[in-house]
């Protein structure tokens, strides 16, 4: 006989007190796009694990312009403190998903071979007499 469906008829998921989430591998120093309760998406990095059976973190805020959109949604942070400050818990189920620090590779190469390159000017030429 089969294992008996979960709370909402699923099996074989992880659910949490019914909600269906995902099971992610976060780490401290992570960071994520979370939703929060004030309808913006923000960058949250994870600083704490607090409960990791129940899905709760401790995480604060990456960029100005994250802290400056809840700002607008009077959120009660202030203007100038520094979003490294601005802590809060992270729920798994608040979790969007993980975002990895992109790299600027080719930018470099792409400066080399814009100054290398010959610009051709028809008032220069070597045999003008």
């Amino acid at each position: 006989m089969s294992e008996p469906a979960g709370r909402h008829g699923v099996t074989g998921a992880s659910t949490t007190y019914g909600i269906m989430s995902k099971k992610r591998n976060i780490k401290v120093g992570q960071v994520y796009l979370v939703k929060t309760p004030a309808s913006v998406n923000v960058l949250k990095k994870i600083t704490k694990i607090d409960d990791i059976e129940k899905g709760w973190y401790s995480g604060c805020l990456v960029t100005e312009r994250d802290r400056d959109a809840l700002i607008n949604q009077q959120v009660a942070y202030r203007k100038g403190e520094d979003p490294s400050e601005c802590i809060s818990w992270i729920s798994e189920s608040d979790i969007i998903k993980r975002v990895y620090n992109k790299r600027n590779s080719g930018t470099i190469n792409n400066k080399r071979r814009k100054s290398k390159r010959r610009v051709y000017d028809p008032n220069s030429r070597k045999n003008s007499k």
